[in-house]
């Protein structure tokens, strides 16, 4: 397991629960706020780790690295800061014997893509080519474990399009683990295998992506009975009501959940399955 996560506290994270497998590509989804840097400073080792947790990144807790895994992670931070008065080729010279895996073929590759302008001094790029020159910097020594804090946040569709398929492609050919934290669901949905969806630093979703397309779903349903239904079995994530209509997420885990509604004594089931920016404007409207 990359990433062992059991019962993890924070200023803004609640008892915190997941795992992450090797190779896969973990989207981290939520509101500006909602806990996602607070959890990627914690697997980094920045933040200590409350007493009764569990967390183990690469097989050990944060910050316990073994020297020669400490290589093994890449890390994009929101905004790129740094090597001011160094060009883009100084600041890889400088870099670079840090890294006994650096890729340099890879990196031109990279810094090819994105068009960037080597003999110009960091300082006087803009955002969006500071970010990209930062991921080239996390992605050219091909690490295990990338982890990433809303790296397309400052790039614009063009540059965030490139990014994502170059971390496809890479994602495919090295089988790199991913933590991509976002709050673009569009993102999430094109590049991960899993998600982890967080709201006031509690974990509403968890778990493979596909898996809760098809499980998680919205059920419409009249007034009728609902007052004595317990709807503990379907796990329910939200709930609301308009008028004499009630609006629930819930867990289906692969029942005919209208049948099973309509059993209970509920009139006019309807059961819709949602996507995933669907899914987070229903977790939080």
């Amino acid at each position: 397991m990359m990433i062992k996560c059991r019962n993890l506290q924070a200023k803004r994270l609640a008892y915190l629960n997941f795992d992450l497998a090797e190779g896969k590509i973990l989207g981290l989804l939520g509101k500006n706020g909602a806990g996602k840097t607070t959890l990627i400073r914690t697997l980094l080792g920045f933040n200590k780790v409350n007493e009764g947790a569990e967390l183990e990144v690469l097989g050990y807790q944060p910050g316990a690295w073994p020297q020669e895994l400490k290589n093994d992670i890449g890390y994009v931070p929101q905004r790129f800061a740094g090597f001011d008065g160094l060009t883009i080729d100084e600041a890889i010279a400088t870099v670079k014997p840090f890294y006994q895996d650096w890729d340099d073929a890879f990196a031109e590759k990279l810094l090819a893509e994105y068009g960037l302008p080597r003999w110009i001094k960091i300082r006087k790029l803009s955002e969006g080519e500071k970010q990209q020159f930062s991921i080239v910097l996390a992605m050219a020594y091909r690490p295990k474990l990338l982890i990433l804090d809303e790296p397309v946040a400052s790039l614009d569709p063009l540059a965030r399009r490139q990014f994502i398929e170059q971390l496809i492609d890479n994602h495919c050919e090295t089988g790199t683990t991913v933590v991509f934290a976002s709050h673009i669901t569009s993102d999430i949905e094109r590049i991960a295998s899993d998600v982890l969806l967080i709201k006031e630093g509690k974990a509403m979703i968890s778990g493979d992506l596909d898996d809760i397309r098809a499980n998680l779903v919205k059920v419409n349903c009249r007034e009728t009975a609902f007052a004595k239904l317990d709807l503990a079995p379907f796990k329910p994530l939200s709930h609301s009501q308009t008028g004499a209509d009630h609006q629930f997420l819930c867990d289906a885990a692969g029942q005919n959940i209208a049948a099973l509604l309509t059993a209970k004594g509920l009139q006019q089931v309807q059961v819709s399955h949602l996507n995933l920016e669907d899914l987070f404007l229903e977790l939080h409207a």
